[in-house]
């Protein structure tokens, strides 16, 4: 398997011409904005600002190469307008990827999951954690090798955690792999879930969580509630968190934490409050149905 298998072909077309340093700026500040947001996506607009505050930054004249003129119609001196024609030139080279905003909210622009390796490289050349040069190339030359391999040899490893995994986090857990049981993906996935507090550990599912799961005909198997640890961090590829006080508490065992963690869906209210399990299970299910449209 070849990189362009997985990604757009023209994905550097915009790393190779006159404003490549623009580019990478501005993929860096991008980044940076969304690498903790769920499914890595911002509001259009917050990220057309953004790149706009840069280009004003500059306090320059931006040189455009042909295609760059193209997408300003010529007009040159209009920060916003160059913003936007290098903004959408991220998109269409592979870069982004534009999501529907749904009901009455803005569309969102997000980081393409398939090139967070290759944004995670920049950033390892510039601030390396590994001090040989060969060390640095080896490291860069494994993340591009992740972008062809991963997908087809090894599963991706999801983790739900909540405050006491025995709603919440369960809940999501088996809500996922029921949809990938349905959609042939099981072979893709590995999925858990786990807790922050030790209320829990030992218990089953509380028995309203199961009840709801229950009545949309998801299966559930008797489970122990489990502590989450610093090993489960280094071990899974995407954590994903039900609210603000489950970051805080990660927090805690993980000091340094990089983009793998992210809250489910901006947040999961908690039944055990609320008991609202019916609004929870639709959160959840919202959120995992999300999840998998990375992967199609």
């Amino acid at each position: 398997m070849n990189i362009f298998d997985e990604v757009d072909e023209n994905l550097f077309r915009p790393l190779t011409g006159i404003n490549k340093r623009k580019y990478v700026d501005i993929l860096a500040l991008i980044w940076d904005k969304c690498k903790r947001m769920p499914m890595y996506a911002i509001e259009k607009s917050t990220i057309f600002d953004m790149v706009e505050d840069y280009f004003y930054g500059l306090d320059e004249q931006v040189e455009l190469d042909l295609e760059e003129q193209e997408e300003t119609d010529g007009n040159i001196a209009d920060a916003r307008v160059i913003s936007g024609g290098f903004v959408r030139r991220l998109r269409e080279t592979g870069w982004l990827t534009e999501k529907e905003g749904e009901y009455e909210e803005e569309s969102k622009l997000a980081i393409n999951y398939k090139v967070v390796p290759l944004l995670k490289s920049f950033q390892e050349i510039i601030s390396p954690t590994i001090i040989t040069y060969k060390g640095k190339l080896f490291k860069i030359y494994s993340m591009f090798e992740h972008i062809s391999t991963r997908r087809k040899f090894m599963k991706i490893k999801v983790l739900f955690i909540c405050h006491g995994n025995i709603c919440r986090s369960p809940m999501a857990e088996f809500i996922m792999k029921d949809r990938v049981k349905k959609e042939g993906l099981e072979d893709k996935f590995e999925i858990n879930s786990m807790a922050l507090s030790s209320e829990e550990i030992g218990n089953d599912m509380y028995y309203a969580a199961r009840d709801i799961l229950d009545r949309h005909n998801i299966p559930c198997n008797k489970r122990k509630a489990r502590k989450f640890v610093k090993a489960d961090y280094d071990y899974y590829d995407h954590i994903y968190l039900m609210d603000q006080s489950n970051m805080r508490l990660i927090m805690d065992i993980v000091e340094d934490y990089d983009d793998k963690i992210e809250l489910l869906n901006g947040y999961i209210s908690d039944p055990w409050y609320t008991r609202d399990f019916e609004s929870c299970y639709r959160q959840i299910e919202e959120g995992v149905r999300r999840i998998l449209e990375e992967y199609r």
